[in-house]
């Protein structure tokens, strides 16, 4: 099969590692008691109470004293757990560090099987390395769904199976109206299929349904990366999915070879809205193609 060149520039960001002294993580309130940091890498949602906090992800090791800091900004209870959404280091990259003070941190059972793999990414051509198993979760949730009571709020957490990566989880704050995606919902373009670690077209389509079923109008919806949302975001990019995936799904039942098809440009009408400089319209027909 021909090789399809990918752009330096399309090497996830997470992969970056310079810069540091220069974030500034910023803290935004969402309810009563919830928040998220924007800093760099994937939002990392916060529950404050009186006596812990809860983040869900943790961006990279080297902001983990800035992350603390923001946290501090709000409140002087311990950070006591952790969620890891998936297991893309720009959402858990600070694991090693809060677990030397203790913090107990969650994560589907796929994460830790991730981490503990070296893979090769062929669509992306990376090497995605194996980490130390101090880097892991302390907890592998075996369950597709659980619920838990903490710091005064009812949290529903809920694996979606096999759409960004096969180990995504999103966090339901039931009282305060809040979900917090994951990398399953983003607001940088197309989103990142990982199809090297289980991802996957339809996969990801379920994963927006599940939210919208989870959510009204009312809801704030924390994205993986970018600003807060609310269900027509979601549907916007719900509806986006289905169509294209329904586009180059005939092609490829048509017979259509991948390379081929990309220089046919068969999402042509959707590239000024969603084509990123990391997720570029070439390289998401690429990965719904390849997912199929």
């Amino acid at each position: 099969m021909k090789k399809i060149p990918i752009p330096f520039l399309l090497i996830p960001f997470f992969s970056l590692a310079q810069g540091w002294d220069n974030v500034k993580i910023e803290a935004n309130q969402v309810s009563s008691n919830v928040y998220f940091l924007k800093g760099r890498g994937g939002n990392i949602g916060v529950l404050a109470g009186s006596d812990g906090v809860l983040l869900i992800d943790d961006q990279f090791a080297a902001l983990t004293d800035k992350i603390t800091d923001a946290v501090r900004g709000i409140t002087s209870a311990p950070i006591t757990y952790i969620i890891n959404t998936h297991y893309h280091g720009d959402h858990m990259g600070g694991n090693e560090n809060f677990k030397k003070n203790d913090v107990e941190i969650l994560a589907h059972k796929n994460v830790s099987a991730r981490l503990a793999l070296t893979f090769e990414d062929k669509i992306r051509k990376v090497t995605q390395e194996a980490k130390p198993e101090s880097a892991w979760p302390t907890l592998d949730i075996p369950f597709s769904q659980m619920g838990l009571k903490l710091y005064g709020e009812d949290l529903e957490i809920i694996h979606l199976p096999n759409s960004h990566t096969d180990g995504d989880m999103i966090v339901h704050f039931k009282k305060s109206n809040v979900i917090h995606t994951g990398d399953t919902f983003v607001r940088y373009g197309f989103p990142f299929i990982d199809v090297a670690a289980g991802g996957s077209i339809d996969g990801i389509i379920k994963a927006q349904q599940k939210i919208l079923e989870l959510a009204d109008e009312n809801t704030k919806i924390i994205p993986g990366h970018g600003d807060i949302a609310t269900i027509e975001n979601v549907s916007e990019l719900l509806t986006m999915l289905q169509e294209t995936r329904k586009i180059i799904a005939d092609h490829k039942s048509n017979g259509v070879a991948l390379e081929d098809l990309i220089p046919m440009n068969p999402l042509k009408f959707y590239h000024n809205r969603w084509n990123g400089s990391f997720i570029t319209t070439d390289l998401f027909v690429q990965l719904v193609y390849e997912s199929l």
